[in-house]
């Protein structure tokens, strides 16, 4: 089966601001907790890093909540969140 082609939908004035927002809101979100991990690892935040949001399904990991939260250099790290709820921990590689 053919895949179909991309296509480009504009944005309204409206929905381009809020997205630009959002994005900005989530990237900033995404570098704190690259900035928490790093500082859990004692070592310095690499400008190379790039903070990521991946989400994995439980019955994938074994986990009940797996996030890869920064790529490195020398893998990525992940939060995973156990049972109960606020108690996670931070894997460096995951």
């Amino acid at each position: 089966m053919a895949k179909a082609a991309a296509t480009g939908i504009e944005f309204s004035q409206e929905d381009s601001d809020r997205l630009m927002r959002l994005s900005e809101e989530v990237r900033g979100r995404l570098q704190e907790m690259a900035l928490i991990a790093s500082r859990l690892r004692g070592v310095a935040l690499d400008p190379k890093a790039i903070p990521k949001f991946v989400p994995k399904d439980a019955a994938i990991t074994g986990h009940p909540v797996l996030i890869e939260i920064l790529d490195l250099p020398d893998g990525t790290c992940c939060v995973v969140w156990e049972h109960v709820p606020g108690v996670g921990k931070l894997f460096c590689p995951c």
